[in-house]
């Protein structure tokens, strides 16, 4: 992860068969994204809020064109907010 550029970074949760450690019996769930947030965090020495929006502003620029936008990423972290 320290390999890619802040600004391609996005998270995603459609891994059902690769749930987080804490979460083997129960399968992956979109809300788990916020573990792999502040996990990627620790690693890039930032944290979860600043990731939170770095991940946000890289989902605008390629779903929206770099746009601001009233439209919502698919899952807002509202925890690190």
């Amino acid at each position: 992860v320290r390999l890619v550029p802040g600004d391609r970074l996005l998270v995603e949760s459609d891994t059902p068969d690769q749930p987080a450690p804490a979460y083997r019996r129960e399968g992956s769930r979109p809300e788990q994204v916020a573990e792999t947030v502040a996990c990627l965090a620790g690693l890039l020495g930032r944290s979860s809020p600043e990731l939170c929006e770095q991940i946000e502003r890289n989902w605008r620029s390629l779903f929206l064109g770099g746009a601001e936008s009233r439209r919502e990423p698919p899952m807002v972290l509202d925890e690190h907010r």
